[in-house]
């Protein structure tokens, strides 16, 4: 049932806010993790603001959080992730870390055949900016950032 719930989650039109994304990706992503071994901790703010997002915003948000944690259960090793959310009007930022074993030697740039390269090329499309680096303490970094614009009175 998980991507019927999913699916039907992504068309709801009362889910077009910023809190009740952060909320959903709060509770999606140890659910992916946690069947790995990987334990998730989350980092969210206590407060969001009443932001509506578009559909296919919150869309290209939610995809390119998911491949961030495909991206850990598929090359990381990991034991941990982190998901951190931070807002800093207009900009939301959302961080997934792990602490695996980082880029191997066999791919030694971001995005070397780990869909990592497609994740910050689609953010690119979609007003936001992505940094992918490796930990001080080992394993990888994705920071992701959107630019959400000035708030619009409905």
């Amino acid at each position: 049932g998980g991507s019927m719930d999913r699916t039907i989650w992504a068309v709801q039109p009362e889910n077009d806010t910023l809190e009740n994304l952060v909320s959903y990706l709060a509770g999606y992503a140890p659910s992916v993790l946690r069947p790995y071994g990987i334990e998730c901790e989350l980092d969210l703010p206590a407060v969001l603001p009443p932001r509506r997002l578009h559909g296919d915003t919150r869309q290209q948000l939610f995809l390119a959080v998911n491949e961030a944690l495909n991206n850990v259960v598929k090359h990381s090793r990991a034991k941990h992730a982190w998901l951190r959310v931070a807002w800093e009007e207009p900009w939301l930022e959302i961080v997934v870390e792990d602490d695996g074993c980082g880029f191997t030697p066999s791919t030694p740039r971001p995005g070397g055949g780990n869909g990592l390269k497609n994740l910050c090329e689609r953010l690119a499309t979609s007003g936001g900016d992505c940094t992918v680096r490796e930990r001080s303490a080992g394993g990888v970094c994705v920071e992701m950032r959107w630019f959400l614009g000035t708030p619009v009175a409905r």
